[in-house]
C-alpha cells in the first residue's frame, strides 16, 4: 500500500497478514501488481498457488503458528516454481533505491541499465505494483522514520534534510499520507 488506511476487523475474525518485500512479490502474481494498488483483495484472486482448495487447507488449521507455517511453506514453494518470472532488471532497480534510502535519479538508473525510462517505469510497474516515484517514497519513509526513532536529540527539520525532503512540512505530508501519523509519533 502506498497510502494509509484504517482497517476495522469484526471480532472473532481470523485475519493473517503477510508482508513480503514489494520485489519478491511480483514474481507470485497472476497479474500486474499496479492493478492491485491500495485495494484489499483476496489473496486468490492475485497470487496463482492459492486456490480454492489452498484456502480450505488453511482454514482447518486450528492454532496461528500452523497457519503461518503453512503460508510461508506456500509462499517458499510458489517463488521456487516462478523463479522465471523474476525480472533482474527490475530487481535491481528496486535494490538501488533501497541502498540510496530512495532518493534516486530515475534518470540515470534508466541509462545505467541500458533502458529506456518509459520502459523502465513501464516494467517497474507491472513488477513492482508501484511506480518508481511511488517505491522511492515508501524507502524514503521507512528510512526517515528509522532517523526520527533513533536520533531523538537531531531536530525533524534536519532529518527533513538529511532524508531528501525539500523542508518540513514536506516530510511532515508525506509521512502523514503514507502512516496516517505525525512524523513526532515516531520518537
Amino acid at each position: 500500500m502506498s497510502n494509509f488506511q484504517m482497517i476495522k476487523v469484526a471480532k472473532k475474525s481470523d485475519l493473517i497478514g503477510v508482508r513480503l518485500k514489494t520485489e519478491n512479490f511480483g514474481s507470485l502474481c497472476k497479474r500486474p501488481l499496479y492493478e492491485t494498488k491500495n485495494l484489499r483483495t483476496e489473496l486468490s484472486q492475485i497470487v496463482s498457488v492459492c486456490e480454492e482448495y489452498t484456502t480450505s487447507q488453511l482454514n482447518h488449521r486450528e492454532e496461528t503458528g500452523d497457519k503461518v507455517q503453512f503460508l510461508e511453506s506456500l509462499v517458499l514453494t510458489s517463488l521456487y516454481k516462478n523463479y522465471q518470472r523474476q525480472d533482474n532488471l527490475v530487481l535491481s532497480v528496486a535494490q538501488k533505491i533501497r541502498s540510496l534510502k530512495g532518493n534516486i535519479d530515475i534518470g540515470s538508473a534508466a541509462i545505467a541499465h541500458n533502458i529506456s525510462l518509459r520502459q523502465l517505469e513501464r516494467r517497474f510497474k507491472n513488477y513492482i505494483g508501484l511506480t518508481i516515484k511511488e517505491f522511492s517514497n515508501v524507502v524514503r519513509f521507512n528510512h526517515t522514520k528509522k532517523l526520527i526513532k533513533s536520533l531523538t536529540e537531531t531536530s525533524l527539520l534536519e532529518i527533513a534534510f538529511d532524508s531528501g525532503f525539500f523542508d518540513h512540512a514536506h516530510m511532515h505530508h508525506e509521512i502523514k499520507r503514507i502512516s496516517g501519523e505525525n512524523p513526532s509519533y515516531f520518537r
